[in-house]
């Protein structure tokens, strides 16, 4: 990874105070090659030698890269210096989001951030955990017999959004329209303006998807998320239609899109590596532990943060208004913070990374990911206890605010 040339950057608007050794040429949502190289090949580019801690891009309206773990957490654990109130990159993109309680700072974020931790919280996920099993399992055994399966539409697009369905009460038919909506949000394209307004426009399908499931679970209330969203209240008052939207829109993103990519990312990696599994068979009854390992090494969520007030950080001016890239990928395969990080190592004395995120926005839902993970690579052993990548078969991912695979083609012997 080089400093951009001025023949290159000719083409762009560079602001002032961007010294021009900080520029590189790296695209979050088209990297060069991006569904080529793989994923965690190309994002630590970043971390070649030579490469400051923090740098700044042209591309997406221009912003700033976190290039290390360290910088990463502090970026999204400090709020009084990088706010959440802009929380996607390109900034005219991010600007449309208004979900809560992501675009909040505390104090302002923690009431609602409470509402969700009743619901998301540990003990209310692990009480999940016989139908997480059940469904894992009914998964697992409809295509183990055939010695092959195409991971992610046979397993990964089903079970942990059947999962989350489940915890929200929404029916599972509505699941293929709720995850093009999310994709509208999630994985835009074009110019900013154009990611822009497919932003707008999933976020008004998902609005107009919850009207009426809010509608009837104000007057029909249960014990799910969305119902306690309806009757929740905030410093004594009861939240605006606009505030419930908001949490439950943020709710759905976060559920329908992480875990979903995070499964055949992490397979593929035991597809081709057998020791791996050899050592999760050797460690079957630390599966916590496991699955951590495998959190910290396959991080996928890449962040965004606005520059509050004027800072000198790295020996660089950050301006107000500024967009940072905090991306949690960048964490865990870090060699500062991770010995011999790309290696899965479930020996690993300490895992640093920032998967879930950090500081007030750490992840809601890690508690489900957690479990799910966990019982899925138990069951999923237990029946197939050993498995390859399909002869001739090309594993693709790509990049973006969240990182994800086409496909995984997967197969095994049967006794």
């Amino acid at each position: 990874m080089e400093v951009m040339d001025e023949a290159s950057l000719k083409q762009f608007d560079v602001p002032d105070h961007i010294p021009r050794e900080r520029i590189y040429d790296f695209d979050m949502y088209n990297p060069a090659g991006n569904g080529e190289k793989d994923y965690y090949d190309i994002w630590r580019t970043l971390q070649e030698p030579g490469v400051p801690d923090i740098i700044w891009t042209p591309h997406n309206e221009g912003h700033w890269i976190a290039t290390r773990g360290s910088t990463v957490s502090e970026v999204l654990k400090d709020y009084t210096r990088f706010t959440s109130e802009i929380f996607f990159i390109p900034k005219t993109m991010g600007a449309e989001w208004d979900g809560l309680p992501s675009m909040l700072n505390p104090p302002e974020h923690t009431p609602y951030r409470q509402i969700l931790n009743r619901y998301m919280g540990r003990d209310k996920i692990m009480a999940m955990e016989p139908e997480i099993r059940a469904l894992s399992i009914e998964l697992i055994e409809a295509f183990a017999a055939d010695g092959h399966c195409e991971l992610k539409s046979q397993l990964a697009n089903i079970f942990p959004i059947k999962m989350f369905l489940a915890l929200t009460k929404l029916p599972y038919e509505d699941a293929d329209k709720l995850l093009r909506y999310v994709a509208m949000m999630m994985k835009p394209e074009g110019t900013a303006e154009e990611m822009a307004d497919s932003l707008v426009r999933g976020k008004k399908a998902l609005y107009d998807y919850i009207a009426p499931v809010l509608a009837e679970r104000t007057a029909n209330p249960g014990s799910d998320i969305i119902s306690g969203i309806a009757h929740a209240t905030v410093d004594g008052r009861s939240l605006t239609t606009d505030e419930k939207n908001r949490l439950i829109t943020i709710v759905l993103l976060g559920g329908l899109d992480t875990v979903l990519n995070f499964i055949p990312v992490c397979f593929a990696h035991l597809a081709q590596h057998p020791e791996v599994v050899e050592e999760i068979h050797k460690n079957a009854d630390r599966l916590a532990m496991v699955s951590e390992e495998l959190f910290r090494r396959f991080p996928l969520v890449n962040e965004g943060r606005m520059v509050a007030k004027d800072i000198e950080y790295d020996g660089v001016l950050l301006k107000a208004g500024d967009m940072v890239l905090a991306p949690t990928t960048m964490h865990g395969i870090d060699d500062r913070e991770n010995e011999c990080p790309m290696k899965v190592d479930f020996n690993r004395k300490r895992k640093s990374h920032s998967t879930f995120g950090a500081g007030a926005h750490v992840c809601a839902g890690m508690h489900l990911a957690r479990i799910e993970v966990m019982i899925l690579l138990e069951e999923w052993l237990k029946r197939i206890p050993r498995f390859r990548m399909k002869p001739g078969f090309k594993f693709v991912t790509r990049s973006g605010i969240i990182g994800s695979a086409d496909a995984l083609e997967l197969e095994w012997d049967v006794n």
